[in-house]
């Protein structure tokens, strides 16, 4: 167990991350570049941590940025740093991350969000170990050990036009690939035990312990909030907790029953109906009324969409969060506590696209005035829903950029 500045726990139990960290501990004493891929919440930072730590720069600055929070704009400036008068505003020279690294190792976490103009300038300091901050004409040397995270699929990006393909080679000469929660089920107590009893020491609470029934639960949840989100559980069963006894009751994980081989599954019929329910909402219309039941025929199919292309192993035993737009929308399919299907129900999302056309022909036919905007924030936003909240499953499901899927949400105003 690797515990650390802002890290929580990082635990080798499984036997495919006991394999992870074999492979950590052979390449952290080079000084290659690597590059850390895995879901939102799996703890790319913490195994960035543990290269570190295990590195001959261990007792230099570990620096961790996050390329997404800043703006195109800024992003240079902070990278590369800036001299005097390079800007308005800019009435001294500051020195980048880079710069403030030197002797130890960066992070740069989603690397994937980089713009393009920024790949190129990051490539150069990569190749010649130096860096030119803005406004200058003059290098800087830089010794820094580069540790990249993202937890976008960089080779589609690659394809896609979205990533430079030699940033990409010249980043992954070590690849770390976290696996998610889900798929390395001998972590899950090891780690639930570690922040239970974490947070039983932090709010003063004895004796805390799993029933046996809770940890059926936690081991038959599918986790798509990884790591973060046991940690999160974990937390608030220690606060509701009777005596320090955790139950499923205080885990409250969504579509758990008493049953341990619970595992909620999309009733098969359900897509259809919804795509039904837009056909019939299809029909010929000169009024605004039946406008606008065509409107909302058009965002309930798009969800079932979403709803029936999704593939068993990410949504086993969830159900839509309560007040989601998924859980409100007449149209979500029921859940079910059946066993899922090994594959996505191709023909069902077919049918469902179908009904999305018709209802989208209605609404054309109908003479309305369309609120085309406000018709993508709902189709996003069911997504974002969809998805669990999870920016980069929305992004990838919707086949856009997180960069765009986030200017939707912050437009609807459910993220800052």
């Amino acid at each position: 167990m690797s515990l650390m500045v802002r890290a929580t726990a990082f635990v080798f139990a499984d036997p495919r991350t006991q394999a992870l960290h074999d492979v950590i501990e052979r390449v952290a004493p080079s000084e290659a570049t690597v590059l850390i891929t895995g879901e939102t919440g799996t703890g790319k930072e913490l195994v960035a941590r543990h290269v570190h730590a295990l590195s001959r720069r261990r007792n230099a600055d570990f620096v961790a940025i996050n390329c997404g929070a800043f703006s195109e704009t800024l992003i240079e400036s902070e990278l590369f740093g800036y001299e005097r008068g390079a800007y308005t505003g800019a009435s001294q020279g500051k020195a980048g991350w880079f710069e403030t690294a030197h002797g130890g190792t960066l992070f740069l976490d989603e690397v994937g969000d980089l713009p393009l103009a920024m790949q190129v300038k990051l490539l150069r300091v990569l190749q010649e170990r130096e860096v030119v901050r803005l406004g200058a004409r003059r290098a800087v040397p830089i010794d820094v050990r580069l540790i990249a995270a993202t937890n976008i699929d960089l080779s589609e990006a690659v394809r896609a036009g979205r990533f430079r393909e030699d940033l990409y080679y010249r980043l992954q000469v070590i690849a770390l690939p976290v696996m998610p929660l889900r798929e390395r089920s001998g972590d899950v107590l090891p780690l639930a035990h570690h922040f239970l009893s974490t947070y039983a020491r932090r709010l003063q609470v004895d004796d805390a312990r799993l029933t046996p029934e809770a940890e059926r639960a936690l081991l038959s949840y599918p986790w798509p909030g990884n790591i973060r989100e046991l940690e999160n559980v974990m937390h608030r069963a220690v606060l509701l907790s009777r005596a320090g006894l955790v139950s499923p009751a205080e885990l409250n994980l969504p579509g758990w029953h008493s049953n341990p081989g619970f595992a909620p599954a999309l009733a098969p019929a359900a897509v259809p109906a919804t795509a039904a329910n837009a056909h019939a909402a299809a029909q010929p219309s000169t009024n605004g009324a039946n406008a606008q039941h065509a409107t909302a025929a058009v965002a309930e199919t798009a969800a079932a969409v979403t709803y029936a292309g999704a593939t068993a192993a990410q949504h086993a035993g969830w159900q839509p969060p309560p007040g989601s737009y998924a859980a409100s929308s007449p149209a979500k399919p029921p859940w079910h506590a059946s066993d899922m299907a090994s594959s996505p129900p191709v023909a069902h999302t077919a049918s469902a696209a179908g009904g999305l056309l018709n209802a989208w022909q209605a609404l054309l036919a109908s003479g309305e005035t369309i609120a085309f905007e406000s018709l993508q924030q709902e189709l996003v936003l069911a997504a974002w829903e969809h998805c669990q909240r999870n920016q980069v499953r929305a992004a990838r499901h919707l086949n856009i950029s997180r960069n765009i899927l986030r200017t939707y949400l912050k437009k609807a105003e459910v993220i800052v």
